[in-house]
């Protein structure tokens, strides 16, 4: 629960193998691990209790890597005098038996009173504390989680799945683009005892999956049956002292983790190492390991530690031998199907071994930019949780003011940019029809009929087919360039959008992530192009004709009509024409008669060449260009009548995933 309130908050990690506390002050990013003992803030999630301390009473439970190395070094006599009882790799076990839950019960309350010692309180009531499940955990494991950790004196707890830990650290150290992680992050946290992998959209995890018993202890026995191999005969000794298990879950622990480390660096590297005092290995090579990994089964040891903590194995463990390597590379594919990832982060020391990261680029077919090993994938998870809260407050404060300046940064920066890109592309649109339609086909028709007998009606009839006829060329252009412009503007929009979001911090790369369908950020549905732009066009070649109508009218009212008298026919009706005024004759015979009766009438030649001269063509040339414009226009603005609102709701739905920290 979020609390204002809190103090600090306590992210912690409870791990197989080791468990990290991370305490930052509530509502900051200043994170500091707690350091019970030694150098490392790790803490071996293991626990020592003795029936019989004699004076050193209080010193028990011992937990962490005293406990270990205590029960690990005692002389035999001592750990029966003592009544030494040692458990370690509890964790997965915690919901199904007594045993183990008690061991982390005890190991968390050793915790708090250890912590006390070095300044930290971890005192109900004032801290909110976080802690981290594996995403495949049971309801069972989850409850069971919080009511150790209150019985633990650490007070109520709140259960975060492990993934968004990682997910948080990755935010803090800015290692990912946000469009990475809002859209196909994969985590992968590969610890000691589980392998669990979470699929994550907009920091929701929306798949995941894994094993509780596929991880690094399972390497650990590896390495201890690789040096009892090279080692004949210790075995038994080992098990007779009662050291088989501190060898095989811390010592050979040490060694794998040392040759994950050097390997790593050099794949054709060959290790060398003491194992404490009980002997050495030698010449152990990564081909070495994955013939071993391929064909491993447990030792006995280990399936003796199983039995000390009241659980047993699957019978997939007890069966072997099994393919550790394919096991997770199955274990990857068959929960990835064909889900989107665009990023993986690695958590968990198991995650470093080198395979891990070649099965995913194999998988995933990601450039090793896009698989990153987390900078501390052992306390990743804690210092995520121990600053979450700072992260929401972050994200909430850019959103809001985001949202606050959304409105001006539409209208003041991205639609004058549109509308004047489009202006342009207008004027060369209509360049292009004009060129195309009126110089290429309708001139000619006028300029053929200048020599024979000119119909005015029959010319019309002419250019109205040639415009039918370049309907379907019309629809392909204007649908082409319309589409080749909005590819333009959505590029323009987006460098510009995407500048703006930079300026809050946002690590975004070139493209928005949405869930637009492709072909854009401007989801259109376009209208009918070709019947809307030649339906003008139409209407524009009967108001040309009209205009010649007009000005053959215009002409026979004035001086110059009276030459044509002695038309024949023609001339009568000009002269009628003349004789009554053009409104007078529109009264008696409205504008449609007239229009027909000009049409109907055949030009003597030098009417035509009159009437058709290159000065009137190019003024209706002018005139059916400023139409075009006009009409390309206006289908721009029907589209960008709904573009601020595409733009307005791509934006917020870009803001509104600086909400994506919503874990309780």
């Amino acid at each position: 629960m979020v609390n204002e309130n809190h103090e600090s908050v306590i992210g912690i990690d409870f791990g197989t193998t080791n468990t990290y506390l991370t305490v930052c002050p509530y509502g900051t990013k200043n994170k500091f691990p707690i350091h019970i003992a030694g150098r490392s803030p790790a803490i071996d999630t293991a626990i020592l209790y003795a029936d019989n301390p004699g004076p050193a009473q209080d010193s028990y439970p011992a937990i962490g890597e005293t406990a270990t190395v205590t029960f690990g070094q005692a002389a035999d006599k001592a750990r029966s005098g003592m009544g030494y009882r040692y458990y370690a790799n509890f964790k997965p076990e915690i919901a199904r038996a007594e045993t183990p839950r008690r061991c982390a019960a005890d190991f968390f309350a050793t915790i708090a009173k250890e912590a006390q010692k070095v300044g930290v309180r971890l005192e109900p009531g004032k801290n909110l504390v976080i802690v981290g499940a594996p995403s495949e955990a049971s309801d069972a494991f989850r409850e069971t989680l919080k009511a150790i950790l209150a019985e633990a004196g650490l007070g109520p707890a709140e259960v975060v799945d492990e993934p968004k830990g990682v997910l948080l650290t990755d935010l803090g150290y800015n290692r990912f683009a946000l469009a990475d992680i809002l859209d196909g992050f994969l985590v992968i946290d590969f610890g000691g005892g589980t392998c669990d992998f979470a699929l994550m959209r907009r920091g929701e995890v929306v798949g995941s999956w894994g094993d509780l018993e596929l991880g690094g202890r399972l390497f650990d026995d590896l390495f201890y049956q690789w040096f009892l191999e090279q080692n004949p005969g210790l075995e038994k000794r080992l098990v007779a002292e009662r050291r088989d298990f501190y060898v095989w879950s811390y010592l050979c622990r040490l060694l794998k983790e040392d040759f994950s480390e050097t390997v790593a660096r050099n794949p054709k590297a060959t290790v060398d190492s003491e194992i404490g005092r009980f002997g050495a290995v030698k010449g152990l090579t990564s081909e070495g390991f994955l013939s071993r990994a391929s064909s491993y089964s447990p030792s006995a040891a280990f399936l003796r530690h199983g039995e000390s903590l009241g659980t047993g194995f699957t019978p997939r463990l007890r069966s072997g031998p099994i393919d550790l390597i394919a096991w997770f590379a199955d274990l990857l594919a068959d929960g990835l199907k064909d889900a989107k990832v665009r990023a993986v982060s690695l958590s968990g020391g198991s995650s470093k071994w080198f395979f891990v990261r070649e099965i995913c680029q194999s998988l995933l077919k990601l450039g090793p930019d896009r698989i990153l090993g987390s900078p501390n994938p052992f306390g990743a998870i804690s210092e995520g949780l121990a600053i979450l809260p700072a992260v929401k407050r972050e994200l909430e404060t850019a959103r809001v003011k985001m949202q606050a300046d959304k409105a001006d940064f539409v209208a003041s920066d991205l639609m004058p940019q549109v509308q004047s890109s489009l202006a342009v592309r207008a004027t060369r649109l209509a360049d292009a029809i004009t060129l195309d339609l009126f110089d290429s086909r309708m001139v000619p028709i006028i300029k053929d009929s200048q020599d024979g007998p000119f119909k005015i009606g029959e010319v019309e009839a002419k250019i109205l087919e040639a415009v039918d006829n370049y309907r379907e060329t019309l629809t392909e252009m204007v649908e082409k360039e319309i589409g080749e412009e909005f590819l333009a503007i959505k590029a323009i929009l987006q460098s510009k959008i995407q500048a703006w979001l930079d300026s809050y911090g946002l690590r975004l790369e070139g493209r928005l992530p949405s869930d637009a369908p492709p072909g854009g950020l401007l989801r259109i549905d376009r209208p009918p192009i070709g019947d809307r732009l030649t339906k003008p066009l139409v209407t524009a070649a009967n108001g040309f004709v009209s205009a010649w109508a007009g000005l053959l009218a215009a002409s026979v009212c004035g001086g110059s009509g009276l030459a044509l008298l002695a038309a024949g026919p023609l001339g009568l009706f000009l002269g009628a024409l003349g004789g009554l005024g053009l409104s007078h004759l529109g009264l008696r015979l409205g504008r449609g008669r007239i229009e027909r009766l000009v049409k109907d009438q055949t030009l003597p030649r030098f009417v035509v060449k009159a009437i058709a001269s290159d000065k009137n063509i190019a003024k209706a040339r002018d005139d059916f260009k400023k139409d075009m414009v006009d009409k390309v226009n206006n289908i721009y603005k029907s589209i960008l009548s709904t573009l601020p609102k595409e733009i307005d709701d791509a934006i917020v739905n870009e803001i509104n995933q600086l909400g994506i920290v919503n874990v309780f």
